[in-house]
């Protein structure tokens, strides 16, 4: 008996510490982000402007003003005996410039991620697809919080 009140115990302080998920508030957005020029890879491209989206409310009179430039590589990395590459590496460069209050803010975010070559060209793509994906992902995040914290 004692045992399981102490469970219970134990549960109850530990579901009560507070803990809540940084981005789990989506309220919290109080400015709008505009997008006014993209270039480079149109997949990244398109991943970033999606995820941008999300961290928009068009209500907000603090307006961003961003220009978008993204570059994505392939490169080989080394080859098997029949000169088919079996090792890529994946890159890509996406710089950001912030407009806001007559201010110009340039951010630049590197990735890159080596990988092995897959038989199936089909997952090979969709490889590929995700980590350009993941890439834009990380790229708008960094942005986030590099934006909340202008001033």
């Amino acid at each position: 008996m004692k045992k399981i009140l102490l469970n219970i115990f134990i549960l109850l302080m530990l579901t009560n510490c507070g803990f809540s998920p940084i981005y789990m508030e989506k309220n919290s957005v109080n400015y709008h982000i505009n997008i006014s020029k993209i270039d480079g890879d149109t997949e990244i491209n398109q991943f970033i402007s999606n995820k941008i989206k999300k961290y928009s409310d068009q209500s907000y009179n603090k307006k961003y003003d961003i220009s978008i430039n993204s570059e994505f590589s392939k490169m080989s990395l080394a080859k098997d005996s029949t000169g088919r590459t079996s090792d890529f590496k994946l890159s890509s460069k996406i710089t950001i410039t912030v407009s806001y209050e007559n201010k110009n803010q340039k951010y630049v975010f590197n990735e890159s991620i080596n990988i092995k070559n897959d038989t199936d060209s089909f997952e090979q793509r969709n490889y590929e697809k995700t980590i350009k994906e993941n890439f834009a992902s990380s790229a708008v995040n960094k942005l986030i919080i590099k934006i909340s914290s202008l001033k």
